[in-house]
């Protein structure tokens, strides 16, 4: 089990962030419910915490997952024109 310090409320800071993030991504995406998986991300983040016993590995996991995201939906974008 983790212990609570001071790295707490900026790792609880930091999902809020990345909370933030899927609720904005998943709203330009209209999905039914963005505020719904947004919350289930928060939620099932700290739960992971628990399980894990380490913020580390949980953090290391989303980024990876963003910065899949992120070259996959830069890959498929329609090119731009000038």
């Amino acid at each position: 089990m983790p212990g609570f310090g001071i790295g707490t409320p900026i790792y609880l800071v930091i999902q809020a962030f990345i909370a933030r993030f899927v609720y904005r991504e998943a709203s330009t995406q209209n999905r039914r419910s963005p505020l719904v998986l947004a919350g289930s991300i928060f939620i099932l983040s700290i739960v992971a915490v628990f399980i894990v016993g380490s913020i580390l590995p949980v953090l290391l996991v989303e980024a990876v997952a963003i910065i899949m995201y992120l070259a996959v939906t830069s890959r498929n974008k329609p090119p731009t024109t000038q």
